[in-house]
């Protein structure tokens, strides 16, 4: 399994459709815009890696920032508890200003206009899958047994 495996198995319809409902948008575009969120944060993460102190960063801030596989696991759980869902949205905005710290607030934009979904449902999309992310970057870390080289 790869990582974009690993994130369509955890953004199942069911989350999908949850996700929508939270942010009152259509599930195709909340799709299509988790899709876009989830390339241009992959994106950023590899234009972090760049040299070897930063892969260390990276590896580092994934060690950290990750929940231990229970988020990518079980996203519906933090879905349906607001606290949960309070927490990680509030971690997931730290990282997104992490990886694009000069750049989130158009990015954010401009998935919202890709998507064709309001500003404030991208902001929330983004905070969501940044944390689902590094979650699954370390769910495939630990999986293939990878170091700060691998």
């Amino acid at each position: 399994m790869n990582l974009f495996d690993t994130l369509n198995e955890a953004l199942n319809d069911e989350v999908v459709s949850k996700i929508a409902k939270l942010s009152d948008e259509d599930p195709e575009r909340t799709k299509k815009a988790l899709d876009g969120i989830f390339y241009t944060l992959v994106a950023g993460l590899v234009r972090r890696t760049g040299s070897m102190m930063s892969v260390s960063m990276l590896y580092n801030q994934v060690q950290k920032g990750n929940q231990g596989g229970e988020l990518i696991g079980d996203v519906m759980s933090y879905l349906n508890k607001k606290d949960k869902l309070d927490a990680i949205l509030k971690t997931g905005d730290g990282l997104v200003s992490q990886i694009f710290p000069a750049y989130k607030s158009p990015l954010v934009s401009m998935i919202g206009t890709y998507a064709g979904i309001k500003k404030n449902s991208s902001t929330m999309y983004s905070s969501l899958a940044a944390p689902i992310l590094i979650d699954a970057v370390s769910k495939e870390i630990d999986t293939n047994k990878l170091d700060v080289d691998g």
